[in-house]
């Protein structure tokens, strides 16, 4: 669900805890909001909040990888040779 409602800006530049530089997605609004709305989901209304942290985690800390961030590394570090 995290995916279709955040772009992928947002995870990149935020941790659950705000570690570093990065922005706390536990003490914001959205947080609020993203339990909410996986409450109204009949699927997932019995999610625990411990659940629902450990989800969103994981979702932020792949975020550099998507939209081929690791393709992209990979690529600037090893570049291929010209014919």
């Amino acid at each position: 669900m995290l995916q279709h409602i955040f772009s992928n800006h947002l995870p990149i530049n935020t941790t659950w805890t705000g570690v570093g530089d990065k922005a706390c997605f536990r003490d914001t609004f959205l947080e609020t909001i993203v339990q909410r709305a996986i409450r109204k989901n009949p699927a997932t209304q019995d999610a625990t909040d411990d659940a629902v942290q450990v989800n969103v985690t994981r979702y932020l800390k792949g975020a550099t990888d998507r939209e081929g961030g690791k393709r992209r590394c990979t690529a600037e570090r090893d570049p291929q040779p010209t014919p």
